[in-house]
């Protein structure tokens, strides 16, 4: 392979932006990404679900309070309990992420815990049928 050389192009993954050493090969038009940035940043390749994810997502993970079947191509707002650390400086940050409903979306959003470390999450069923989110299994990630 011929390589045009190597560039630090800016990257975001999953909102988060990364600049890195990418060599530039002639006639490979895929993006991939290597197990030295995989390494240096701490990610994860899920490819059941066919997702990206950073290794400290599931300490920082939301959770189903109770079992919630969302209707097909519907919005609902879902109650999660959050059972990592908390950050008083900061302000909280949920991300939908639920590698067991990979048809789930939702959009980032500052959001509110409780006394008992719950909040709340808007997520959308993208599939065009009904998804059940399981109890006490990931639907997000809380970030501060």
């Amino acid at each position: 392979m011929s390589s045009l050389g190597v560039f630090e192009p800016p990257m975001a993954i999953r909102g988060r932006k990364f600049v890195h050493p990418v060599t530039v090969v002639k006639d490979i038009n895929d993006n991939i990404i290597g197990i030295d940035f995989m390494h240096a940043n701490q990610l994860s390749y899920n490819p059941t679900s066919k997702q990206i994810t950073f290794a400290h997502m599931l300490t920082n993970a939301l959770y189903a309070v109770k079992e919630t079947t969302i209707p097909a191509l519907s919005t609902m707002i879902i109650s999660t309990m959050f059972k990592g650390n908390i950050c008083d400086t900061a302000k909280p940050v949920a991300m939908v992420h639920a590698p067991n409903n990979p048809t789930t979306s939702g959009m980032p959003a500052l959001v509110t815990l409780d006394k008992y470390k719950n909040c709340k999450l808007v997520i959308d069923n993208c599939a065009p049928y009904n998804i059940v989110l399981a109890q006490n299994k990931v639907l997000g990630v809380l970030e501060f």
